[in-house]
């Protein structure tokens, strides 16, 4: 059986899964922004090679059909193997507002 791992891309974790939850809907192949230099969290692949899908709650999901890059402009870009996964993106806990924030990139 082969080992699955998360992946993680500065501020971006990316977690295997075994299955979809119902009801996703497909977006495009960025899975996050960085809001303070304009650099991306992306996959600049074909829907042959990756697929990327968002629940309703916000949660996105990657189906990776064949390896590919999840590219970023200061992380560097990291090869992703064939397979189901989930992306979480950081958060921190903002002192002044007492709010659960995600960490800005």
């Amino acid at each position: 059986m082969k080992k699955r791992y998360q992946i993680r891309q500065g501020d971006v974790l990316i977690c295997p899964v075994d299955r979809f939850p119902d009801g996703l809907t497909k977006k495009d192949k960025t899975l996050a922004y960085g809001e303070v230099t304009g650099h991306s969290h992306r996959f600049e692949a074909s829907d042959d090679e990756v697929l990327v899908s968002i629940a309703k709650d916000g949660t996105q999901y990657v189906e990776v059909l064949k390896p590919t890059t999840l590219k970023h402009e200061e992380h560097g870009n990291l090869e992703i193997e064939e397979g189901k996964y989930v992306v979480r993106q950081q958060r921190e806990h903002d002192i002044q507002t007492q709010q659960e924030r995600r960490v800005v990139d």
